[in-house]
């Protein structure tokens, strides 16, 4: 196939064509060239080059008429920066493996000769120097580009060679994609660093609220589009953070304004966006807006129990909920128990319990719990319980708890999580139950003291659960419980 301006020499193909008449003083030479390859490439290879020097040379007519660097898109840079590695028979990649030796790594140590490249970075800037005859510093070009600073044509020029000799262009199109993407994307590519455990965005609250106050925006911007993306973002932190104070404590925010601020950084790191991300600050006023929740009275504690273990609401999904909150386990983590698992240690012949494991807020939420409150209850109820999970929105659920609640105990002032305030009660006024058994059966963390030892038998499986471990635990649920038994 003829291609307009193409020549081949030997076995090679050139692109070769004249600048206009009026731009040749401004280019010094009057002809464009652009080295092809080998004349027996594919077609599909010498139509990529083909396109590649259409495109070089339009850059280069353009930068010869406009000298204004905001003018020039990064492809037009990026044409011509290719141009120029190619003609001095550098691909892009170049030096993506480069390394020295221990044995003059050692010997450049030894004589302090700085101007010999050690890694890629120095090997890149060396060659990019000596294609442009131009003594460009990336710290400065880095330097400028942190502050805001316009870059001259020929520095971008340098840095997207510098970038090309270091990285495959497969390489560099994966980072392209990233950089196309859309804020709400950066939650998973943080948890593909994380590991299979972190939850996907789908099922990340804290981030879909944060993207929801911020908008799902572009993360392809310019420079100057990534500080003011920086800013926008900090806003968004600050006004989630009060948005949340205003519903959970300031603990639980910190926490989730960490992984927000992980995910962000994890992106801006790999990228070179250069978020930066303001200390997020809670006073001690602002962490205790939200009122506790009341726990259940003892008397309303042996109201609920009789309520739901009698035979007109047993069968009902929020009284198996009911007794296992009452005994430290929450929505969440009966959501993602596994039926057949937690079936076979409800029926253990003697020290009947649940495992609460998976994705949990902290890794002391990992814990074995016995049931000695309404057993049989719980036993018969948990296949209907986790199906009601399934087939029942979230609102609805809680909308049924409290309906329970006030029905079981005549008082409209306790929520679901009264409940779980109602087991730690009842942990601080029986004084025969230890701190530690608290912390083990309720999920709470120890803080620098502790000595929680439900993590490590988590850690060896159900198997090393059964025996003293689980007999000890056995017998501090059933004094927490006592007044209910």
């Amino acid at each position: 196939m003829k291609r307009k301006y193409v020549r081949q020499t030997g076995n090679t193909l050139g692109f070769n064509r004249h600048f206009p008449t009026h731009l040749q003083s401004i280019t010094i030479n009057k002809q464009f060239t652009y080295p092809m390859g080998r004349a027996d490439q594919t077609e599909i290879a010498i139509d990529r080059e083909y396109a590649n020097a259409k495109e070089a040379y339009a850059a280069e007519c353009e930068r010869a008429t406009n000298s204004n660097a905001d003018s020039f898109n990064d492809a037009k840079i990026e044409a011509l920066a290719r141009k120029l590695l190619k003609a001095r028979g550098y691909a892009e990649g170049a030096v993506e493996n480069f390394s020295v030796s221990p044995e003059r790594l050692e010997y450049l140590t030894a004589v302090r000769d700085e101007g010999e490249p050690i890694n890629p970075e120095s090997k890149a800037e060396q060659i990019v120097n000596d294609i442009n005859n131009l003594p460009i510093s990336f710290d400065d070009i880095t330097t400028k580009t942190a502050f805001g600073e316009t870059l001259s044509i020929p520095e971008r020029i340098a840095a997207a060679q510098w970038s090309m000799l270091q990285e495959s262009p497969e390489k560099r199109q994966r980072k392209k994609k990233l950089r196309s993407a859309k804020l709400y994307d950066l939650w998973d590519v943080y948890g593909l660093y994380r590991g299979d455990s972190f939850p996907p965005a789908t099922k990340a609250p804290r981030w879909l609220l944060f993207v929801k106050i911020v908008g799902n925006v572009s993360t392809n911007a310019t420079v100057q589009g990534h500080q003011e993306l920086s800013r926008n973002l900090n806003v968004g932190l600050e006004t989630y953070k009060n948005r949340r104070l205003a519903e959970v404590k300031g603990s639980t925010v910190r926490r989730e304004l960490n992984d927000i601020k992980a995910a962000l950084s994890h992106s801006s790191g790999i990228n070179g966006w250069m978020w930066i991300f303001s200390k997020t600050k809670i006073s001690v006023t602002q962490a205790g807006a939200v009122a506790v929740k009341m726990p259940l009275s003892l008397e309303h504690q042996k109201l609920l129990v009789a309520y739901c273990t009698s035979p007109e609401h047993c069968n009902e999904p929020t009284s198996t909920m009911g007794l296992l909150y009452l005994t430290g386990i929450m929505f969440s983590e009966v959501q993602r128990m596994d039926l057949a698992t937690t079936q076979r240690s409800l029926n253990h012949p003697s020290t009947p319990y649940v495992i609460v494991d998976g994705i949990v807020k902290t890794k002391d939420r990992r814990r074995v719990v016995p049931i000695t409150v309404g057993h049989t209850v719980v036993a018969a109820g948990i296949a209907d319980t986790l199906d009601w999970f399934r087939t029942v929105g979230k609102s609805k659920r809680g909308r049924q708890m409290l309906a329970m609640l006030a029905n079981a105990t005549g008082c409209n002032d306790y929520s679901s999580h009264s409940l779980r305030h109602a087991f730690a009660l009842n942990c601080s006024i029986n004084r025969n139950v230890r701190d530690m058994d608290k912390i083990n059966i309720g999920g709470w963390s120890a803080g620098a003291g502790g000595g929680v030892n439900t993590p490590v038998n988590m850690k060896y499986g159900a198997a090393s659960i059964e025996g003293e471990g689980l007999d000890n635990l056995y017998r501090a649920s059933l004094e927490i419980h006592r007044h209910l038994l």
